[in-house]
């Protein structure tokens, strides 16, 4: 969805969720084929997991549709909280976070739902792939660290670092950057805090996973860095 640009394309991000809610035909069939998998995650999620995923979801094509509009628009420093309502809609975070337990394994969500909120915000602003705009999607905290170095090299300045970077009246990206960490190592303490068991062996084996697929995936250029060691990496 956050490759959409031309008018055909925003106008079927415009009518994504009317057509959803209302089980119309999508104004791209492509978007009805997505939906067929998308209803599917209520047999695999808690209820509330699956409710709070889809709604996530539908909310991510209006956040793609606000992004796209608005590509040219002058952010602000006045506008202190816009940055973290784009991300919102378009960091699907929600999604990911409560589809860390499937029900089959976790049929109670009392294990792991407190934790929900945090694990959001740990993942509220990954940078997701670049679309035709040059415009970027928020996922991860993580990630946006991750994927800072890749960014700066490339120039790119659409991204929520650059967002907040602004409205926080920062120098440049890289003290914001360390903010996210103070903030990302917090937020891991919270999560292991209240989470216990299974839940969190769970939670620990994403959390390890997600992070060692930025370190070797060569689109983030860590590999530059000298961050790890080994020769083969992806």
């Amino acid at each position: 969805m956050d490759g959409f640009a031309n008018k055909d394309d925003l106008d079927a991000l415009a009518a994504f969720q009317q057509h959803y809610l209302t089980r119309r035909p999508q104004v791209d069939p492509l978007f009805d084929f997505f939906i067929i998998h998308l209803n599917k995650i209520w047999e695999y999620y808690h209820p509330i997991s699956a409710n709070a995923a889809v709604s996530a979801m539908v909310d991510f094509a209006s956040g793609c549709y606000l992004e796209t509009i608005t590509e040219r628009m002058k952010i602000s420093p006045a506008a202190a909280h816009y940055p973290d309502y784009v991300r919102e809609k378009t960091g699907i975070a929600e999604f990911y976070a409560f589809t860390i337990w499937p029900v089959a394994q976790f049929p109670e969500i009392s294990g792991y739902v407190q934790a929900v909120p945090a694990v959001s915000r740990f993942m509220s602003e990954f940078v997701l792939p670049s679309s035709r705009l040059g415009l970027t999607a928020q996922l991860d905290i993580v990630n946006d660290i991750l994927s800072f170095y890749k960014e700066e090299l490339a120039g790119e300045t659409i991204t929520y670092v650059h967002l907040l970077r602004a409205v926080r009246h920062k120098e440049n990206g890289l003290e914001v950057v360390h903010d996210f960490i103070d903030e990302a190592v917090g937020l891991s303490q919270e999560i292991d805090a209240l989470l216990s068991g299974d839940a969190k062996e769970m939670w620990e084996c994403w959390k390890t996973g997600y992070i060692t697929y930025h370190l070797c995936d060569s689109r983030y250029k860590l590999a530059e860095l000298s961050l790890f060691e080994g020769k083969d990496h992806v």
